[in-house]
């Protein structure tokens, strides 16, 4: 009496030296392995998970990093894998790029459930004209912004309290995405009000 052998894919070559497109070929390919899926699993989570801790940890919820990784997952499994066939490699490190901002968004997303809801403004707060106090209070948090941001998230910065851009107008000056711009100016919010308390905020130019 033979043994009976279960037949399985070959696995064509080294799964961890396998580039990134063609992974993705047998991840989409009919009857894939288990296995190419258990590898794009992995670099998914090494791809972003940085990202997603990074936006998670600003706001003290480093702790849903998983929920957002299986999030990002879910997302990339929608419709039949969508976005996974439409992604279109134009370098080695497409794949990479796009998972970021994938998690990135959904990191965004997930500390701020309202996504209908426009973002709350900003707090116009007494400017520096009152006295020589508030002035040098005013001097200090543009020091400590520029001294603790990229300098991407200064310019959005002085955009918006030095020039009175809206954050869509930013993000039309910037070429970049509104969530993202909106994200800089209420982590900034948040970080300010940290460091110099309610009223540390200056005043939006009007």
């Amino acid at each position: 009496m033979s043994a009976s052998i279960e037949l399985r894919p070959l696995l064509v070559e080294p799964l961890r030296e396998m580039p990134d497109d063609r992974l993705l070929e047998l991840c989409l390919a009919p009857n894939a392995a288990a296995e190419y899926w258990e590898e794009l699993v992995r670099r998914l989570q090494k791809y972003c998970r940085g990202v997603i801790y990074n936006v998670l940890h600003g706001v003290g919820a480093e702790n849903a990093v998983d929920d957002v990784i299986q999030d990002v997952l879910d997302t990339l499994l929608a419709g039949n894998c969508r976005r996974l066939h439409e992604l279109k490699f134009q370098h080695a490190n497409s794949m990479q790029a796009f998972l970021i901002k994938v998690g990135r968004n959904k990191a965004i997303d997930h500390i701020r459930p309202r996504k209908n809801k426009p973002p709350e403004e900003l707090p116009d707060l007494p400017d520096a004209r009152p006295g020589p106090e508030r002035a040098i209070l005013i001097k200090a948090i543009f020091a400590y912004v520029e001294k603790n941001t990229t300098p991407s998230e200064n310019d959005i910065f002085g955009l918006y309290y030095t020039l009175g851009h809206s954050a869509l107008e930013i993000a039309n000056l910037l070429n970049r995405e509104l969530r993202d711009v909106e994200y800089v100016l209420w982590r900034m919010m948040l970080m300010l009000r940290k460091k110099f308390g309610p009223g540390g905020l200056p005043s939006k130019k009007k």
